[in-house]
């Protein structure tokens, strides 16, 4: 079986996270599986733009590095739609730019996608990559807290929807018009600020399974390092997620 063309998308906004971008992009050139492309969506700071664009012009292997400007709508739904329309592969993975891929995470990806004909897209765990030993006190139970995942099973299994640091999707699953959707998702201070809705990648899976007939697929071998601030653990901020994420429920009917 011909091994699939996949791409990944990563969008980015902020020079503040611009070395765990260049730390992601490393984790993707170490990926055993080498047929992949990698587009990356940069919005609202053309610093970073003009600083990445640099970066990948010195190395002539990073030619499967496509770069973009979203300069439409502002926010991860809508900078993630542009990756895919700027995209050629059969699969099409997504990964935060805080985040670090393991080195099989593509090979993962594309056995799942070729094993299982039922699956329309797949998830894996993303761990608490701590930016301090000393947060790792944190129980594992309220990790969704801090955008990684509790109490992870140890098999493979259908399950109601990705996570967008982790995810993958079978092309058709953008056909039709389909798409993430922009009034939801972070804007990273966009135009709706702190009171933005998140959720997108929930709503996306329910849409495409509900019109598929096919399922997400959560396969552990599918692992991402996922970046933990000390500043997601003060208490404020672990009130402000609770709420937001409590909103976007409601909002989702969920």
């Amino acid at each position: 079986m011909a091994a699939p063309f996949i791409s990944v998308v990563v969008s980015a906004y902020s020079m503040e996270r611009y070395s765990d971008l260049l730390s992601l992009i490393d984790s993707l050139k170490s990926q055993s599986y080498t047929n992949f492309e990698v587009i990356l969506v940069i919005e609202k700071s053309g610093q970073l733009f003009s600083c990445l664009n640099r970066c990948l012009a010195q190395h002539p292997h990073n030619r499967n590095f496509k770069l973009f400007f979203n300069e439409g709508i502002p926010g991860l739904a809508s900078a993630r739609n542009l990756g895919v329309a700027k995209s050629q592969g059969e699969i099409m993975a997504f990964i935060d730019d805080d985040a670090a891929a393991s080195p099989e995470w593509l090979a993962c990806i594309a056995q799942c996608f070729g094993g299982d004909k039922k699956i329309i897209g797949l998830t894996g765990p993303a761990l608490p990559w701590w930016e301090h030993p000393g947060l790792s006190w944190f129980p594992s139970e309220f990790n969704w807290v801090i955008s990684s995942m509790p109490c992870l099973p140890r098999s493979r299994g259908y399950i109601r929807n990705a996570w967008g640091t982790n995810m993958a999707f079978r092309r058709e699953a953008f056909e039709g018009g389909q798409g993430f959707n922009p009034e939801l998702g972070a804007k990273g201070g966009g135009c709706h600020g702190k009171s933005e809705l998140v959720g997108e990648d929930t709503e996306f899976c329910l849409r495409i399974c509900r019109l598929s007939g096919l399922h997400i697929l959560y396969a552990p071998e599918v692992k991402v390092m996922h970046r933990v601030y000390k500043y997601r653990l003060k208490p404020g901020f672990i009130k402000y997620i609770c709420h937001k994420v409590s909103k976007s429920m409601v909002a989702n009917g969920l």
